[in-house]
């Protein structure tokens, strides 16, 4: 019971709120547009394209006696990805209307940065990197649920997304 009590402990992690980010308190049609493309080309400017899953990579990884320390790396460089996500979420200035959404985003960025973080130290660390695999799948859908959040939340300004717009990413 101990043994659990200081895991989950350890496996928790600050959550972000309204605090942390720039509201915009006032917007406009220019700034929803402005702050749209700015959040995709966030999310598109850190993703690793061709990326193996994480999962198949952490597989593949502790397979063998030997794990293979340059598989876990590449498990560190998604995570790392999803961290620069979230510090680029931290720094974009949000109308208000969209902070639940955006902060939806940048939670999910942070719960998969944390997840994968420990993931990546399994040989180090087993027994954190198991209750962060528990929690693993809750964090991904977490991601496909905060990216439906985005696209409700910009629907109704859909119209101002032009077909060179990064915000396509949330509308489409």
């Amino acid at each position: 019971a101990n043994a659990v009590e200081v895991l989950t402990q350890e496996s928790a992690y600050t959550l972000y709120d309204t605090p942390d980010i720039i509201i915009m308190p006032t917007w406009t049609d220019e700034n929803i547009l402005t702050y749209a493309n700015t959040a995709a080309l966030t999310i598109t400017n850190n993703n690793l394209a061709n990326t193996e899953s994480e999962l198949s990579i952490l597989s593949r990884a502790l397979r063998d006696a030997n794990p293979d320390v340059a598989a876990l790396a590449q498990v560190t460089e998604i995570a790392e990805a999803y961290a620069a996500m979230r510090d680029g979420m931290l720094t974009t200035p949000v109308p208000a209307n969209f902070a639940k959404a955006h902060l939806d985003l940048i939670n999910t960025y942070h719960a998969l940065y944390e997840g994968l973080s420990a993931l990546a130290t399994a040989t180090n660390d087993p027994a954190l990197a198991l209750v962060r695999l528990k929690r693993y799948q809750d964090d991904a859908t977490g991601l496909q649920l905060a990216l439906e959040n985005m696209y409700f939340t910009l629907e109704p300004h859909a119209a101002l997304v032009g077909p060179q717009d990064p915000a396509l990413l949330f509308v489409i």
